[in-house]
């Protein structure tokens, strides 16, 4: 019995020695292989990534050289305005000259170092037209934006009460506002959006507390600007 658990001794301690020396000749081979063929793969790799990268930058050079322009746009373009000096900001094409018209007509230059751009214009009363045009010195090329419309508005929008009056006294809480303003203009009652007709009219029913009221009308223009009309309303509960 006790040869046999020798043997078998001996036996396991051989298999583990073998195991131990294909992991050791496995690790060997694993750095020869690093160390030869894998850090030629590495470089390769690494050369065929940079030729890459020359390769876009190639392409690149060649559209440049062959005077590929961007268009000129602008950011965020007010539909109108009260404010006659319009700031404009926006986008080209570097080493260009911008020209901003206005109406048909040069409004400013602007010098190109970098992709974006800031400036100011004044515009005319009433409706304005405004296009970018970006010109390529060296090729003798030019690019065209889109055309981008502002209304300068200054005066106050038209608002007309035709029922309350000023110091009405009403014996019913139920009040209906109707007025009268100009075409585009929104109309707020005590806050209240109000719907506007196309033709200006517009008409809205509240409620009163009893004792005294003030009813507040608001007129706002796409340009924001205001016209406001407070009249004072009394209701009085029919005893």
């Amino acid at each position: 019995m006790a040869q046999r658990r020798r043997a078998t001794r001996r036996r396991r301690g051989t298999s583990q020695k073998k195991q131990n020396v294909m992991y050791f000749i496995i690790l060997v081979l694993l750095i020869v292989f690093f160390a030869t063929i894998g850090f030629r793969l590495v470089i390769n790799a690494s050369i065929w990534i940079s030729g890459i990268s020359k390769d876009s930058a190639s392409i690149s050079q060649v559209d440049s050289d062959r005077g590929f322009l961007l268009a000129p746009e602008l950011y965020d373009v007010p539909d109108a305005t009260n404010s006659a000096t319009l700031a404009v900001s926006g986008r080209g094409t570097p080493d260009t000259t911008l020209t901003i018209y206005l109406n048909d007509e040069v409004a400013e230059e602007v010098e190109l170092d970098s992709d974006e751009f800031n400036t100011r214009i004044i515009l005319t009363a009433g409706y304005n037209e405004i296009y970018l045009e970006t010109y390529d010195k060296k090729r003798k090329k030019t690019k065209d934006s889109e055309t981008y419309t502002v209304s300068l508005l200054t005066g106050k929008p038209s608002l007309s009460i035709t029922s309350p009056q000023e110091g009405d006294t009403r014996d019913k809480p139920e009040l209906t506002v109707i007025g009268e303003t100009d075409k585009d203009v929104s109309i707020r009652i005590n806050n209240s959006p109000v719907t506007v007709g196309s033709d200006g009219s517009f008409q809205k029913n509240i409620r009163l507390k009893e004792g005294d009221n003030t009813v507040t009308i608001r007129a706002i223009d796409r340009a924001k600007n205001t016209t406001e009309e407070s009249i004072n309303v009394r209701y009085e509960k029919d005893e």
